[in-house]
Formats: structure tokens, C-alpha cells, sequence
């Protein structure tokens, strides 16, 4: 399939398909006689893979690239990209519970400001009585 096919497959842009290719990440595609991009479903597969790991996950494009470079490798074993798949994830869990704790904090000082200044409204409403 062609570049235009699978960015229509996979919902990204054909830009967004050839840098995945330029920084590694998309890696082994084959090119037809006049040199055109030539895709698979293993690379639909893997691009829909790329989307969820970094649109849900939030994984940044480095670690998808290590992911890519395992999935990418001569014979992985499916255990040693599950076992770095879950490290990853643990790795993100981490990060997604310090800014979890940050947003509680962050709500905690929205909330008390806000009743500080619904305080101040009324006290301001009592006087001009």
C-alpha cells in the first residue's frame, strides 16, 4: 500500500508517516521499482500501536523508538518486548502519579482561593447594605 493509503488506514498524515521513518521509528519499509514507499499491514499494525502509545499512554517518541527498535529487531522474542513494554509502562505510571499528586495540590489551592474570594464577595456585599 502506498504512503497516502496508509495514512488514511491509520488516521496521521503522510508527513507524520515519512518523519516516523526519518527518526527510526518506522523502519525496513520496502520501496516498489520507481522507488515509492511500499507498506504493509505489519506497519498499519504497528503505526496504530505508535498511536495508542503515544496519544494514551503518553509515551514520548524516544521511548517509542526503543520500542520500535526491539519490535524492529532481527528476531524478538514477543517476552522481550512484553517484558519492556511493561517496564515502559511502569516507568509512565510513575510519572502519571507525580502529576496526579501535583494536580491535587494544584486543585487544592484553586479551591481555597476561590472560597477565599467568594468570602471576600459577601463580606463586601454585607457592607454595602
Amino acid at each position: 500500500m502506498t504512503t497516502k493509503e496508509l495514512a488514511e488506514k491509520v488516521k496521521l498524515t503522510p508527513r507524520s508517516i515519512r518523519y516516523y521513518e526519518e527518526i527510526g521509528i518506522l523502519g525496513g519499509i520496502s520501496r516498489d521499482p520507481y522507488n515509492r514507499r511500499r507498506y504493509t499491514e505489519r506497519d498499519v499494525y504497528f503505526l496504530k500501536l505508535l498511536k495508542r502509545a503515544k496519544n494514551l499512554l503518553g509515551l514520548s517518541l524516544n521511548e517509542i523508538s526503543e520500542l520500535s527498535s526491539l519490535f524492529q529487531s532481527p528476531d524478538p522474542t514477543e517476552k522481550e518486548v512484553i517484558e519492556r513494554s511493561i517496564e515502559m509502562l511502569k516507568e509512565h505510571i510513575k510519572r502519571v502519579s507525580a502529576q496526579e499528586e501535583q494536580l491535587k495540590v494544584s486543585k487544592s489551592i484553586l479551591v481555597n482561593e476561590s472560597e477565599r474570594l467568594q468570602s471576600l464577595l459577601k463580606q463586601r456585599d454585607k457592607r454595602n447594605r
